[in-house]
């Protein structure tokens, strides 16, 4: 696993920032989810997961790739419609 996190700036508590703070772990557990049920042999290649956290202004950035069907780097993939399941449709929300 390779991690790039960056600690969020949090402003003070309020519910609003408390919900955000449950969608984006609530995504991150998503995506690792299926990194591990469909990336990862033995139905996948992926060896490897990158994670990377970081803010820019108010927005919270979180990226998640693995390196399927390349061992030797990890590329994100482009932002595609969801195909998949509740999981995917539940990310893209």
């Amino acid at each position: 696993m390779i991690t790039e996190i960056q600690p969020l700036q949090e402003p003070e508590l309020n519910s609003v920032w408390i919900e955000h703070r449950e969608e984006i772990y609530r995504f991150f557990r998503e995506a690792l989810n299926n990194v591990i049920q469909h990336a990862q042999p033995p139905h996948g290649t992926a060896t490897q997961v990158c994670i990377s956290l970081e803010q820019q202004g108010v927005k919270c950035i979180l990226a998640i790739a693995n390196n399927a069907n390349n061992a030797s780097t990890i590329k994100p993939t482009a932002c595609e419609r969801p195909k998949g399941g509740y999981g995917s449709k539940m990310m893209s929300a």
